[in-house]
């Protein structure tokens, strides 16, 4: 088990041992997840383990995700925003909405509930572990840490999930090794509020609603009472398109100054959120009642 917060690089290590794998799957709650893995995989985006790193190689700067952030605080492990033939490895996308088969033997990357359990690989990455406690969707978690075929799987997410992972092995006879994270940046509490006031909106800030309506409601507003551009991201959003907004936010000279969004970014969407006032990184959360 990899266990932590979020941006503390908890998934780091187990998407090394996946790239560098004869077989395997990585999975996810969200296709926009599985996408981003099947997307760098297939790029060779994700280092192998065993494999140092060039250290001439560039960084990527297109939007990069949580899963991917081990290197360096606030920048993932990746070489290239662009296709490097040398890490590249063939990899499937499966998920309720969508297949893309790229070879009959490449890894596989899905969402949680289309997990293959006959089927013997040497890796499997199962991300958001503390969704084995979800009430909706808990059995595909349990199922994966019961069914995988694999020697080894690595479970990723929160502390949370521990101590029930813990039950569960003991009915396997499996070896259990927790390797816990700590974050690799601060995240302070503004000492104020907006007050509502979005003109105090700043370059480089993250707004948070939780309805496609609000989304674009605040984007609007923003916008209009500012000078600011803002970007847009939510979980309906096509991959491609989240991966795009996300990198126009994050890229500075893009002309995007500011990202609104749904509570989705808080699954696996790497955000450069900064701000100019002393308490630095701010997340406005706006409720509409």
């Amino acid at each position: 088990m990899h266990v932590g917060p979020t941006n503390s690089g908890k998934t780091h290590q187990a998407l090394q041992a996946l790239a560098a794998a004869k077989t395997g799957f990585y999975a996810g709650p969200l296709r926009l997840l599985a996408y981003e893995i099947w997307d760098r995989l297939n790029k060779g985006q994700i280092v192998p383990a065993g494999v140092t790193l060039d250290p001439t190689a560039a960084d990527d700067d297109n939007g990069g995700t949580d899963l991917l952030d081990g290197t360096a605080p606030t920048k993932p492990p990746v070489l290239t925003k662009e296709h490097n033939e040398r890490f590249a490895r063939a990899c499937n996308l499966i998920t309720g909405e969508e297949r893309r088969i790229v070879a009959e033997d490449a890894l596989v990357s899905c969402t949680v509930e289309m997990l293959q359990y006959d089927r013997f690989v040497d890796v499997a990455v199962v991300d958001e572990i503390q969704m084995i406690a979800d009430p909706a969707r808990g059995g595909g978690w349990t199922a994966a840490v019961l069914g995988l075929c694999a020697k080894e799987i690595h479970l990723c997410g929160e502390e949370t999930a521990v101590e029930i992972v813990k039950d569960l092995v003991k009915e396997t006879d499996d070896e259990l090794i927790v390797n816990r994270y700590q974050r690799l940046t601060p995240l302070r509490i503004a000492e104020q509020s907006l007050d509502g006031d979005l003109k105090r909106i700043e370059k480089g800030d993250c707004v948070v609603s939780f309805s496609r309506s609000g989304i674009f409601t605040l984007k609007k507003t923003i916008e209009a009472v500012t000078n600011l551009r803002c970007a847009v991201v939510y979980g309906r959003l096509p991959p491609e398109i989240r991966s795009e907004q996300a990198a126009l936010f994050n890229a500075p000279d893009s002309g995007f100054d500011v990202i609104v969004g749904s509570d989705a970014i808080g699954m696996g969407l790497n955000l450069y959120v900064s701000s100019t006032r002393p308490s630095a990184c701010i997340t406005h959360a706006l409720t509409e009642r």
